[in-house]
């Protein structure tokens, strides 16, 4: 059969095969395309969905940016219409309380503290009543930013958030005796024993309770803070000073910080005066905020070429060997903490 094909033209072969090529495709493409087709629509189906899916995730996201965006721009105006003021106030205080840790390192160099009745703490007077105040001050102010701001408030300005938390060292120092107590080198310090009033008569340094529990912390800030027309603010000197005289209530409210520094100096209570000296060193950087925002790797900087300065020497060293021996101790207590300003460490961002 095939010999008639054979005894045909090249050129005539050629056209006979390309016919029965073209006629088999044909045949072939008339039976998968049905099924081609329909794949096709399926996949067009399905790749459909996914763009709508995307399209609604891509507008899900733009609306939660776009509240995002419009929660920060209404949280920092809020922040700084109530915080701005606040800071103002913070640093007139943490001017104060550096200042009076070194007026009292520098009464003590002088003679003019203890438990002695000549003493300028042995009595509840100016001297006393303007140390309680001048302290706790910057705390109470603290307590004011704690409820003004949230945390995410305190993202929003990296200063604030610094500021915040060198506020947050000078609040737990005042609680932090047994943490000072056990810096190098070690201080024995047993304020719970039963029968320590006896004897802190014959060791004060050890018997004698140079913290606060948080609870009577608390106490005293939330005391120093006056509402005033919807609104609050820490109480100036002289409000202090008359419910000081006059309020019983006020009186209790701040006996326990009136106990603490009755007949204090830093040599017979060791645990405060570390507790003082840290307050000091976060003051000092606090007010090192107010012209820059320095990260923490600058804020421990900072507090290393102070505390080796001569200007550090004369205003916190109280002339005997138990400052030389515990300062370091104290500046690593305020360098840890200030490593927890990074907001990373917190889970802020």
């Amino acid at each position: 059969m095939i010999k008639w094909f054979l005894v045909l033209p090249p050129a005539a072969q050629v056209t006979i095969i390309s016919a029965v090529v073209s006629a088999l495709i044909a045949i072939l493409v008339a039976f998968v395309n049905p099924f081609a087709s329909a794949r096709l629509e399926k996949l067009k189906a399905e790749l459909t969905a996914d763009v709508e899916h995307i399209k609604a995730d891509l507008a899900k996201e733009a609306a939660i940016d776009d509240a995002r965006r419009s929660y920060e721009f209404e949280a920092k105006k809020r922040l700084y219409s109530e915080v701005e003021p606040l800071i103002f106030q913070l640093f007139e205080a943490a001017e104060g309380s550096y200042y009076r840790v070194g007026s009292l390192v520098r009464t003590h160099r002088q003679g003019h503290l203890g438990p002695e009745g000549g003493s300028w703490l042995a009595r509840d007077g100016y001297y006393l009543r303007s140390t309680i105040y001048r302290l706790f001050l910057p705390i109470a102010i603290f307590r004011l930013l704690q409820r003004s701001a949230t945390f995410v408030d305190i993202e929003l300005d990296e200063n604030i958030r610094t500021r915040y938390f060198l506020l947050k060292i000078s609040y737990y120092a005042l609680t932090d005796d047994f943490v000072f107590a056990a810096l190098e080198p070690n201080l024995t310090y047993s304020p719970n024993v039963p029968d320590w009033k006896e004897k802190v008569q014959q060791n004060p340094g050890m018997y004698c309770r140079q913290g606060l529990v948080i609870g009577h912390l608390d106490r005293l800030i939330d005391a120093l803070i006056v509402d005033e027309r919807d609104a609050q603010r820490p109480m100036n000197y002289g409000e202090f000073e008359a419910l000081y005289r006059e309020n019983e209530g006020f009186q209790k409210d701040l006996a326990e910080a009136a106990n603490l520094f009755h007949g204090f100096d830093f040599e017979g209570r060791p645990v405060l005066a570390r507790a003082l000296l840290a307050i000091a060193y976060a003051m000092r950087l606090l007010l090192l905020t107010y012209s820059r925002t320095p990260s923490p790797d600058e804020l421990v900087a900072a507090l290393e070429a102070f505390c080796h300065s001569n200007e550090a020497k004369s205003d916190l060293d109280w002339g005997s060997s138990s400052y030389g021996l515990g300062y370091r101790s104290v500046v690593n207590y305020v360098e840890e903490r200030i490593s927890w300003i990074a907001s990373e460490d917190y889970d802020i961002k």
